[in-house]
């Protein structure tokens, strides 16, 4: 989001929804992310507009976003270098990922609270998803 003009921000928007269409994604799935990333930043109305002072506003949410990003970048990269990043991975196939990430993360900080080395003040704990599709579930999305 580095366009400086929003006629420039469109055409990328434009592209990169293409780019997932083409490469197999539902449009429902294209359109509900485009919205949700609007939504973040509370400029749904930035999608269908056309005025470039929003836009800039919006820009700047956007760059104080990423330098956001950068700097829990780092946080993780201090935590893995000291020996104090746990990284785990669970197959997601459907259901409300973030409940579940939220859950695991209270059992866990509820039953290592007083852990020497594996309470949630001495560690961090990455949870990522790994998605494992079956050939019906891929060829069920071509219709």
């Amino acid at each position: 989001c580095c366009c400086s003009l929003i006629e420039d921000f469109r055409r990328e928007r434009i592209y990169l929804e293409l780019s997932y269409l083409t490469n197999g994604y539902s449009l429902l799935f294209v359109e509900s992310h485009i919205q949700h990333f609007f939504e973040y930043f509370h400029t749904p109305h930035l999608q269908y507009i056309n005025n470039q002072t929003q836009y800039n506003e919006f820009r700047l949410k956007w760059l104080d976003y990423i330098g956001m990003q950068y700097e829990l970048t780092d946080q993780l990269q201090q935590c893995d270098s000291q020996g104090r990043l746990i990284r785990l991975q669970y197959l997601y196939e459907w259901g409300p990922r973030c409940n579940f990430n939220q859950k695991f993360l209270d059992l866990w900080s509820e039953y290592f609270r007083r852990h020497p080395l594996l309470s949630t003040e001495k560690l961090k704990i990455l949870l990522t998803t790994k998605h494992e599709y079956s050939l019906n579930t891929l060829l069920g999305g071509l219709d």
